[in-house]
């Protein structure tokens, strides 16, 4: 009989449990050597066989960060199906809808809370410099200081970025200078007739009438102003045609003054200024130039597509083609055709390499076609060229989450927030691994705008943004500035080539006006005929004194009576008189601009898109000749142009009548030590 030779079979069974859970203790042992090192030694131990173990490193400071890797040239990721439209940070339309509703609902009742639809509407259409200009507005029509702090200065700044809305605010405020020249040299040439009537009609009496004694006729001054409106020249034209008179009477301010609003008229009327002709095109919705706005902002439509192509298949132009290719390469991509939009880039590309929006517009393609290093690589490009555009690190961010690289995610949404471009959504962070998040196309870039607005100015006349005030300034077919310039030549030929001046005198006891044919000269002095007849009967030079004294004294409180007149009448019109020409501007500006306000600038509204007061049909004025201004537009006697334009023109009249008061008590003194009258010493003032 053969015995077994295994150890294990000799052994009994409680043997053989005991020797197997030695080997596993001990198996135990060998595989955690830390564990039974860190074990205390028995109490009677000596202190030297104590061991302390290596502490084991703190978590955050292993050095496992990706960062230390080498780097990764490309990334294979699971490839997922582009979205049908890319997702957008904004919505036009919607925005759109919101804000015209919220303005139609103020005009209805201006009561009316819509402070969240404007909210909403600013929220779906950021860049739309509109809505903050709206909201100034608005505050001011409140009478809410605080709001339009508020407000001001998003509304500068949006306005700064809209490229669009640069063009609109020129043209409005071009429009607004000229009719508040208008209302300026209107009001200078009434204050000049009114210091120079009585000049006026000693020499219209002599020229017309032709009587030897040249006897004052107050009312032919009349003749001459119901001529020019006869002739219908426009308010531009009469304003020119009156003026010609009057630089023939004036001396020194008055004269400057009345050549300087002529030369400042005629600049605003030249009709060859490049920037105001550029920007007629942002105002017509059927231009080109809006046509690409329109297209590098909406979503897709397929009569924009229609529309593009076929100016793209008309151009000839390489740099219109391209500016076509760019915003038909956005629309296409609105539609989710990114493989098409792409190839509309390359074409852009490949023959202007730097081309911004063409970059950035190809590598959001790539990145909704899941070609993520492909888009991180034409972004790193565009960040080279435009490192102040926040939209670029902000497209960035979303190809890092998407790939998961989150920290590099972070530092480009925080590049793009100190650039000043921090959507909504750039806060809520990361959609998720499974969607596409929106990034931002640049659109038609500024100079390829600029670009298009010069390639089609010629299709648009010299001042066509004062197309509805032709007849309501000038006398067509005659242009205004051939007009205005025309008038000017004259003036100034007769002015400082004429001998007119020579005839026009005083009277060198009383100021009367006297001319040539009018006056006797005794003793070198220019006399009129009363004053002369005067000496001739008397025969006692005390007696002669006297009487000469009180005629000057009496026709100085009647001129006197008269300035103060005219101050109340039209405040700065006496200074004017006086020679003061400082102090006659400034009241005349301050009248002006009161002027203005009540009976023009409530017209204005920087927030209109298309509407503007120079350019509405003749069924749309308060009347085509006489006030062809929007008479929609007019708010009542209640909103704030209006009220403020009254406010003004109450302290405008109220320093008229503490001038006639001042003219009172002054000027009696002076007639009383100078015997020839305040204006025979100026001269004609």
């Amino acid at each position: 009989m053969i015995r077994s030779t295994c150890p294990l079979e000799a052994r009994s069974p409680a043997a053989s449990t005991l020797m197997l859970a030695a080997s596993l203790v001990l198996g135990a042992v060998v595989l955690c050597p830390g564990t039974v090192a860190a074990t205390p030694p028995a109490a009677d131990a000596p202190l030297d066989s104590l061991h302390t173990p290596a502490e084991a490193p703190a978590q955050g400071n292993l050095n496992i960060s990706r960062r230390l890797l080498p780097d990764v040239s490309s990334t294979l990721l699971p490839r997922e199906a582009p979205p049908g439209r890319p997702p957008r940070l904004d919505d036009p339309d919607t925005g759109q809808r919101l804000f015209l509703t919220a303005r139609h609902t103020v005009e209805m009742e201006p009561a009316a809370p819509v402070s969240d639809e404007i909210q909403r509407a600013r929220r779906a259409m950021p860049g739309d410099s509109r809505i903050p200009i709206w909201q100034v507005m608005q505050a001011l029509r409140n009478r809410d200081p605080a709001a339009v702090v508020w407000h001001l200065p998003g509304a500068v700044r949006t306005a700064l970025d809209d490229p669009m809305a640069a063009p609109r605010l020129l043209v409005q405020s071009h429009q607004g200078l000229v009719l508040f020249v208008a209302v300026f040299w209107t009001l200078l040439v009434a204050a000049g007739l009114l210091a120079t009537w009585r000049y006026l009609a000693h020499d219209i009496t002599a020229l017309l009438l032709r009587d030897r004694s040249h006897r004052l006729r107050r009312w032919t001054p009349l003749l001459l102003i119901a001529g020019v409106l006869l002739l219908r020249p426009g308010w531009y034209g009469a304003l020119a045609l009156l003026s010609i008179p009057l630089l023939l009477q004036a001396r020194a301010g008055l004269r400057n003054l009345l050549l300087g609003t002529w030369l400042l008229a005629l600049m605003l009327v030249f009709p060859n200024w490049t920037l105001l002709r550029e920007a007629m095109p942002a105002l017509d919705p059927d231009s080109n130039t809006n046509l690409l706005v329109r297209a590098g902002h909406l979503d897709a439509s397929t009569s924009l597509i229609r529309e593009l192509r076929t100016q793209l298949s008309e151009a000839e132009e390489p740099g219109r083609k391209d500016r076509l290719r760019i915003a038909l390469a956005h629309q296409e991509a609105r539609r989710g055709r990114y493989t098409a939009s792409s190839r509309l880039f390359d074409e852009v590309l490949a023959r202007r390499p730097d081309d911004l929006s063409a970059l950035v517009g190809r590598a959001n393609n790539s990145y909704f076609l899941s070609r993520f290093d492909e888009a991180l690589a034409g972004y790193h490009r565009a960040r080279s060229l435009a490192p102040d555009r926040g939209e670029i690190p902000y497209n960035q961010a979303q190809v890092f989450f998407k790939k998961l690289f989150v920290p590099e995610a972070g530092q480009a949404l925080e590049d793009a927030r100190l650039l000043g471009f921090d959507p909504p959504t750039a806060v809520e962070g990361h959609r998720g691994a499974s969607e596409f998040s929106p990034v931002v196309y640049l659109g038609v870039s500024r100079e390829d705008l600029r670009a298009e607005t010069r390639a089609e100015i010629d299709r648009y006349p010299p001042l066509a943004w004062l197309a509805s005030w032709n007849y309501f300034l000038s006398a067509p077919p005659l242009p205004l500035f051939v007009l205005l310039a025309g008038l000017l030549v004259i003036a100034l030929v007769l002015t400082y080539w004429g001998r007119m001046q020579d005839d026009i005198r005083t009277c060198d006891t009383c100021g009367t006006e006297i001319c040539r044919g009018c006056c006797e000269v005794r003793d070198e002095g220019w006399l009129c005929h009363d004053c002369a007849e005067t000496i001739g009967r008397s025969r006692s030079e005390m007696v002669l004194a006297t009487l000469l004294k009180n005629r000057s004294r009496a026709i100085g409180l009647a001129t006197t009576a008269r300035l103060a007149w005219f101050a109340r009448l039209v405040p700065g019109s006496a200074y004017l008189a006086l020679g003061q020409t400082w102090r006659a501007s400034g009241r005349l500006l301050l009248l002006a601009m009161a002027v203005f306000m009540v009976t023009c600038g409530w017209a204005f509204d920087p927030s209109a898109t298309w509407t503007s007061p120079g350019l509405i049909l003749a069924s749309e004025t308060v009347h085509p000749l006489w006030w062809p201004l929007p008479g929609a537009a007019w708010p009542g006697v209640a909103d704030w142009p209006v009220v403020a334009g009254w406010i003004v023109l109450g302290f405008a009249y109220m320093l008229g009548l503490v001038d006639a008061a001042r003219l009172r008590q002054r000027l009696p003194e002076q007639f009383v030590q100078d015997h020839s009258g305040p204006i025979a010493g100026q001269g004609r003032a």
